[in-house]
């Protein structure tokens, strides 16, 4: 049923590292290569300060059971997870908005 939809998708997992300065500093390193499809969820207009952009949530669906909240998907971070017997679900935001869908 998803399998049309599904493309490869870079995972990254955090790092947390200490600067010169021994502040804890929370990175970004590449874990593995994914297959997942994804698709907006809902979308959300914000008007203020003559802007105007969407906020819109992404759920995306894929068989790994390994994506855990916190990690960044190919420009989104996951928010949680519902794991299921064949598929898990995943709910993501985009990172950089830049109000177009």
């Amino acid at each position: 049923m998803f399998q049309q939809q599904m493309k490869k998708y870079q995972l990254e997992r955090q790092v947390i590292t200490e600067n010169d300065y021994n502040e804890k500093v929370i990175e970004y390193k590449p874990y593995r290569v994914i297959t997942m499809a994804i698709a907006p969820n809902n979308r959300n207009q914000y008007s203020g300060n003559d802007t105007l952009t969407d906020c819109v949530d992404y759920i995306g669906v894929t068989r790994d059971k390994q994506v855990q909240k916190g990690d960044r998907i190919s420009g989104f971070e996951v928010e949680y997870v519902e794991l299921n017997r064949l598929y898990s679900i995943v709910h993501m935001k985009e990172i950089n908005n830049n109000g177009r869908l």
